[in-house]
C-alpha cells in the first residue's frame, strides 16, 4: 500500500507519539503498582555513625592546597540534614577549616570522631596533629580520636607519596595518647591488623575498615561477610573493643569480582546493618554522608566518589521510587530519548517520497529503540565513567558516533529495500539512444595469464555489435612467455584489435588506459574499458551503449564471477562481492552516486577528455575518474544486469591485497576532492551525492578504529585478570555489540531479499566481509599518511596456492589480527570459568571480546575455507578437523 506525502507524515509522527505514550504509560503503572508500605520505607534509616567530607562543595580539590578553608554555612546545612538520620560523624582532619566542625555539630547534638591525616609533607602532619590534640581537649563531644588513616596500606601501595613506616606510626600514635584524655587509635583495613599486632598495644581500641566490596562479595552477602570479619577480629583481639571505622556500598562504578555497586544494594547494606547493630550492640561508621567527586581522581577511579547517602546537591539516593523497578527514570533519560529518536526520526523520513504503510509503522519503531538505546548509553557514560581510561574514552565516543551513522545508513537502506520501493532510476526511466556510436574498447593487462587475456579478447569479438575496435596494452611485463602469444595473435594487421607492448611504463594501470586513449580511433565516441581477465556477453555492447546520451556520461554494469567454482573460499568471496554490487550499487544509482569500477563500463569519450582523462597519480583510477565526471555535472547509470565474469581472486592473500588497494585509493580519492564532498561553498555535488558517498566510505573509515580498539581490550583484559577488579563497565562498549547484532540483521535481511541465497552462505558472506576489518584498517590509516603506494596486480584464478603461505607470517596485520583474537578469546574464557559469579557488565565484557576477535578469526577461518569444497561447507565438523591439521598463517601483502 503507497501512500501519499502528507498521510505518511501524519502517520509516523502519531506512531512515534503513541509509542512514547504507552511506554510512559508502562512507566506509570510500574509506579502505582508498588506498595505504598515499600514506597514509605525509603527515606534513609537510622545510621549509629557516617564519615563527613565537605569537600564536595569544592569545584576542585587538592590535598596539599592547605590554604583552602570551608564556609560555615556549608558544615551548617550539611549537619543539619544529617541531624535526621545520626548524632555521631567521623571526620579526617583539623585544616581546611575543619576546626569549627564540633562546635557547629553540637549545637545539632552530634558527636565527632576526629581525626588527622598522615601525609608525606612533614609539616602539614605536625599542623593536623596538633590540631586534632587541640580540638579532643576544647570539645566535649569529641568522642574518638583517630590518628592517621589507612597509613600503613597507603604506605605500601606507594599511593600519595606516603611512605610512613610502622614505628613512625606507633610513635604519633603515643604522643597524641599522652597528651588527650579520649580513647585512641588509627583507623587500618582489617587485614593490617593481622600483619602488624604490634599496632594492638599502641591503641584504645581497634578501628578497623571492613568493604566486603573491595573482597569482590556480592551484594547480598555484603552484611553477613562484614559481620564475619568483625567476629574474626573480634575474637582474635578479646580484649580490645572493636569498632568498624568505615563500611558501606558503592551506587556507582565498576565491579570486582562479584561485587556490583548498586544503588538499591546500597541502601539495603544500610538499613540490615542498623537493624543488626541494634540486636548485636556493635558501631560502625558508614561512608559516606555525601558523594565526593574529587576522589575520583585517586586510585579508586569513579566508585571512590559515590559511596555517599547523598548526592552533593544534599539529595538522598533512596527517596527515588525508581531503584525498585530497575533503575529507570523517567524524567532526563525520557527527554534524552524524545531528543535522540526525534532526529532519527527527522534523518529517516523523506517526505518527498511516497513509501509503504510497514515501512512508515517501522520507521518511528526503530528510531524509538534506537533513540532510547543512545539515552541509555549518554546516562551510562555520564554516571559510569572510569577516569582510569579517559584516553580509551576519546576513541570509544568517536567509534561509537561513526558506528551510530553507520547504523542509521543501515537501517535506512534494509527499509528501502524492504519496502519493496519502487526504484527511480530503472531501465525504464532511461531514454534510449537511436544513434549506433563507435566504440573503443581498452584492455590494459600486466603479467596476465595470456589464455585469459585472449579468452576476453575473442568474448569481445563475438559482440552483436558492429561499430568497435579493441585496443589491448600490455605494460610492464618481463616475462615474454606472457605477451609474446599475444604479439603473435594482435600484434599483426587485426581488423579489430590493436596490441600494444610496454617495457615500462609510468602510472600504473591508469598509464596503461592513457595510453590506449592516446591510440584510440578519431571515430569512436565511446570508450569501453574490461578488465583482462573477463568472458564477456556478448549483448554487453547493444544492450548498454542505447542508454549512454544527454547527460548520462558512464554506464556501469556489475563485476561478476564465473560460476566455476570449488572452494568454499570463493563461494564466500564471491558473495561478498555480489552483496556490494546487487545491493549497495543499486542504492547509489537513485541518487546518482555509484563507485565507478575499472571494468565492464561503457564512458562518452569528449567527457572523459574534459576532465582530464586518467589521473595516474591514483592506484584506483576508475573511482577517481567517475567523481571528476559527477563534479562535472554528468550522470552515471548503473545497469543491474551482468553482462560479464572475471576471475575471483586466486587466494586470502591476494583477496586482501585487492581490497587493501581499493579502501587506500577512496582515501586518497576522498582527500584529493576533499573540497568537494565537505566545503559547503561548493555546490558541483549534491548534498545527496555527497552523503551518498560518505556514508559508502564512511564503514572502511571506521574500520581504522579496530586495532586500537583490540589494543584496549586487551590491556583492560589483562589488568582485569591480573588485579581481580573488574572495572569493565558495560556503559562505554556496548554500542559496538548492538551494531555488531543489529548489522548482522540487516544484512541477512537485505542478502536474502537482494541476493536470495541461503542462510548459511549468507554466514560465509559475512565471514568474508569480517576477515577484511584489519586489511581496510591498513589501507585507511596508509592511505591517509601515505601518498604514493605501488599498484599491486591481484592474482586471479581457480588455483588454490597455499603452499607459500603455511611457510611465513609475512604481514603484521594478518598475524596480530589472527594472535590477538586467539588472546581475546582466552580472556573470554577466563572470565567465563574462572569468576563464580558473573556479573552483567563482566557477560558483556565477554560479548564484547568475541564480537571484538571475529574480523581476526574470520582471517583464520578464510585460510580453512581455502581447503574446503562446496561439499564441505555444509559440514562445520569437516571445518574444525581441517583446522586442527592445516597450519594457519597469514600472508596479506
Amino acid at each position: 500500500m503507497i501512500l501519499m506525502n502528507r498521510q505518511l507524515l501524519i502517520l509516523r509522527i502519531f506512531c512515534l507519539l503513541l509509542l512514547f505514550i504507552l511506554f510512559g504509560m508502562l512507566g506509570f503503572c510500574c509506579l502505582r503498582t508498588l506498595n505504598p508500605d515499600e514506597v514509605a520505607a525509603y527515606p534513609v534509616p537510622q545510621i549509629d555513625c557516617v564519615s563527613y567530607t565537605p569537600f564536595f562543595h569544592f569545584s576542585h580539590f587538592n590535598y596539599n592546597d592547605t590554604n583552602r578553608k570551608i564556609k560555615p554555612e556549608w558544615v551548617e546545612k550539611d549537619l543539619k540534614t544529617l541531624s535526621s538520620y545520626t548524632h555521631c560523624i567521623r571526620i579526617y582532619t583539623t585544616l581546611f577549616g575543619m576546626d569549627i566542625v564540633p562546635s557547629i555539630a553540637a549545637r545539632y547534638h552530634i558527636n565527632v570522631i576526629a581525626g588527622a591525616e598522615i601525609s608525606d609533607d612533614p609539616d602539614i602532619t605536625r599542623q593536623d596533629i596538633d590540631g586534632l590534640v587541640q580540638m579532643a581537649n576544647t570539645y566535649p563531644n569529641v568522642i574518638k580520636i583517630l590518628v592517621g588513616n589507612e597509613v600503613l596500606t597507603i604506605s605500601e601501595m606507594k599511593l600519595r607519596g606516603v611512605n610512613v613506616s610502622p614505628e613512625e606510626l606507633y610513635y604519633i600514635i603515643d604522643s597524641v595518647k599522652a597528651k588527650v584524655k579520649k580513647p585512641v587509635s588509627s583507623a587500618e583495613t582489617s587485614y593490617q591488623w593481622y600483619n602488624h599486632p604490634e599496632l594492638i598495644k599502641h591503641v584504645d581500641f581497634i578501628a578497623a575498615h571492613i568493604f566486603p566490596y573491595w573482597d569482590g562479595v556480592r551484594a547480598e552477602d555484603a552484611l553477613a561477610s562484614t559481620l564475619k570479619t568483625y567476629n574474626i577480629l573480634h575474637s582474635s583481639y578479646p580484649n580490645k573493643p572493636i569498632f568498624i571505622a568505615e563500611t558501606g556500598w558503592p551506587s556507582i562504578g565498576t565491579s570486582v569480582k562479584n561485587a556490583v555497586p548498586d544503588k538499591w544494594a546500597s541502601y539495603q547494606f544500610l538499613r540490615d546493618i542498623w537493624q543488626r547493630s541494634q540486636s548485636e550492640h556493635f558501631s560502625y561508621v558508614i561512608i559516606e554522608a555525601f558523594d565526593q567527586p574529587w576522589k575520583e581522581n585517586f586510585h579508586e577511579g569513579k566508585v571512590g566518589g559515590h559511596w555517599g547517602i547523598f548526592d552533593i546537591h544534599d539529595k538522598s539516593k533512596f527517596t527515588e521510587p525508581t531503584i525498585l523497578i530497575g533503575k529507570i527514570d523517567f524524567t532526563y533519560l525520557e527527554v534524552e530519548a524524545f531528543i535522540f529518536s526525534f532526529l532519527l526520526f527527522v534523518l529517516w523520513t523523506d517526505i518527498h517520497n511516497p513509501i509503504t504503510l510497514w515501512t512508515a509503522i517501522v520507521t518511528p519503531l526503530l528510531s524509538y529503540c534506537i533513540g532510547y538505546g543512545l539515552a541509555e548509553w549518554v546516562e551510562a557514560i555520564r554516571e559510569e565513567y572510569i577516569y582510569l581510561y579517559i584516553y580509551s574514552i576519546y576513541l570509544v565516543v568517536p567509534t561509537a558516533i561513526i558506528l551510530l551513522i553507520n547504523l542509521i545508513h543501515l537501517i535506512q537502506t534494509t527499509l528501502e529495500v524492504m519496502s519493496n520501493k519502487p526504484l527511480k532510476r530503472n531501465l525504464e526511466s532511461l531514454n534510449i539512444q537511436e544513434a549506433i556510436p563507435f566504440i573503443s574498447i581498452h584492455i590494459a593487462c600486466s603479467n596476465e595469464d595470456p589464455k585469459h587475456v585472449i579468452e576476453c579478447v575473442n568474448s569481445l569479438l563475438a559482440q552483436e555489435y558492429e561499430r568497435f575496435e579493441i585496443i589491448l596494452v600490455d605494460n610492464n611485463t618481463a616475462n615474454e612467455s606472457l605477451w609474446r602469444p599475444l604479439d603473435a595473435l594482435y600484434g599483426q594487421n587485426n581488423s579489430h584489435v590493436k596490441f600494444f607492448h610496454i617495457e615500462k611504463m609510468e602510472g600504473f594501470k591508469a598509464g596503461a588506459l592513457s595510453f590506449a586513449l592516446e591510440h584510440t580511433s578519431s571515430e569512436a565516441t565511446v570508450i569501453g574499458v574490461v578488465d583482462a581477465d573477463y568472458v564477456v556477453n556478448p549483448h554487453w555492447l547493444k544492450e548498454c551503449s542505447k542508454y549512454l546520451g544527454g547527460k548520462i556520461k558512464a554506464v556501469q554494469a556489475p563485476q561478476d564471477y564465473s560460476s566455476d567454482m570449488t572452494s568454499l573460499f570463493q563461494r564466500a568471496t564471491y558473495d561478498e562481492y555480489a552483496g556490494f554490487f546487487k545491493i549497495g550499487m543499486v542504492q547509489r544509482n537513485e541518487h546518482n552516486a555509484i563507485i565507478q569500477h575499472g571494468t565492464m563500463i561503457l564512458l562518452d569519450r569528449d567527457a572523459v577528455m574534459k576532465v582530464g582523462g586518467w589521473h595516474t597519480d591514483s592506484i584506483v583510477e576508475d573511482t577517481d575518474l567517475g567523481v571528476r565526471l559527477l563534479i562535472a555535472g554528468y550522470e552515471a547509470v548503473y545497469i543491474n544486469c551482468n553482462y560479464g565474469k572475471g576471475r575471483l581472486p586466486v587466494n586470502f592473500n591476494e583477496y586482501c591485497k585487492q581490497r587493501f588497494r581499493w579502501s587506500y585509493g577512496a582515501v586518497r580519492v576522498l582527500i584529493k576532492y576533499a573540497k568537494y564532498f565537505f566545503s559547503p561553498f561548493h555546490k558541483e555535488l549534491s548534498f545527496v551525492q555527497k552523503k551518498s558517498f560518505l556514508l559508502g566510505w564512511l564503514p572502511w573509515i571506521g574500520d581504522i578504529f579496530h586495532p586500537m580498539l583490540v589494543v584496549i581490550a586487551l590491556v583492560l583484559s589483562a589488568y582485569c585478570a591480573v588485579s581481580d577488579r573488574y572495572v569493565l563497565t558495560e556503559a562505554i562498549f556496548t554500542p559496538i555489540i548492538y551494531y555488531a547484532i543489529i548489522n548482522g540483521i540487516c544484512s541477512f535481511l537485505l542478502y536474502r531479499k537482494r541476493l536470495k541465497i541461503s542462510a548459511i552462505r549468507i554466514l560465509y558472506s559475512l565471514i568474508s566481509g569480517s576477515s577484511l576489518i584489519w586489511t581496510i584498517a591498513h589501507g585507511v590509516f596508509t592511505g591517509v599518511f601515505y601518498r604514493n603506494y605501488p599498484f599491486k596486480i591481484t592474482r586471479k584464478g581457480n588455483e588454490i596456492a597455499t603452499k607459500r603461505q603455511n611457510k611465513t607470517l609475512r604481514h603484521l596485520f594478518s598475524s596480530a589480527a589472527f594472535l590477538t583474537s586467539i588472546i581475546m578469546l582466552y580472556f573470554a574464557g577466563y572470565f567465563l570459568y574462572s569468576i563464580d559469579h558473573i556479573t552483567f557488565d563482566l557477560k558483556i565484557w565477554i560479548i564484547l571480546l568475541i564480537v571484538i576477535a571475529t574480523p581476526g578469526i574470520s582471517c583464520g577461518l578464510m585460510i580453512v575455507f581455502e581447503r574446503c569444497s562446496l561439499k564441505d561447507g555444509a559440514s562445520l565438523a569437516r571445518l574444525f578437523s581441517i583446522l586442527r591439521s592445516y597450519k594457519i598463517s597469514l600472508s596479506l601483502d
